[in-house]
């Protein structure tokens, strides 16, 4: 059986990424070629945490009602997750994810949340992404 392609249809170069997973590289400072890498690792997935962050960015629009709560759950810990398990998937290099989660680590202060944030609320400690699943 083949996997669904998520990326039909799309009005954005697909090897781009759609627009909130632009954003976030130009926020984290991701290279043209990460950003093309993490994308392409998530499109490659099969693993449920890095399929449901996949699904979630297709998905996102910023006018709807719960775009604020998507962008407050891609926490630092949530991220570094999906990327864990892109590396742990085999859908990318150790090299990659590391260079990639470095650049994330740049961008998070000592409180452990994104420089310039404001936490999220205890209410959701790790959002429907987190709760989509683990590795395997």
């Amino acid at each position: 059986m083949q996997p669904r392609n998520s990326t039909v249809g799309s009005r954005y170069p697909v090897q781009e990424g759609p627009p909130i997973v632009q954003a976030w590289a130009a926020t984290w400072r991701l290279l043209d070629h990460e950003r093309q890498a993490l994308w392409r690792s998530l499109c490659a997935a099969h693993w449920s945490i890095a399929v449901a962050w996949r699904e979630a960015c297709l998905r996102f629009h910023p006018e709807r009602e719960d775009a604020r709560a998507f962008v407050e759950q891609m926490t630092p810990t949530v991220i570094m997750d999906v990327v864990e398990n892109l590396v742990h998937e085999g859908c990318m290099t150790r090299r990659m994810g590391s260079a990639i989660e470095g650049k994330l680590l740049q961008r998070v202060g000592r409180d452990g949340h994104w420089q310039g944030s404001v936490a999220p609320r205890p209410t959701d400690p790790g959002g429907a992404i987190r709760s989509a699943g683990g590795s395997a």
